[in-house]
């Protein structure tokens, strides 16, 4: 598992938005978002709900 990942989570939930986040981060939305899923996958639980 990569520490990047961790991080990206850490500022999504810092940020309480993937797109804030994204942008703090210097990546895009759709990277932010796969990163999550791997992270995920990784751990084996679900980490993000989404709202809406």
């Amino acid at each position: 598992m990569e520490t990047d990942r961790i991080r990206h989570f850490c500022t999504v939930y810092e940020t309480e938005s993937l797109t804030r986040a994204a942008e703090l981060l210097g990546i895009t939305h759709g990277g932010l978002h796969k990163s999550l899923k791997t992270l995920e996958a990784d751990l084996g639980v679900k980490l993000t709900i989404p709202h809406g």
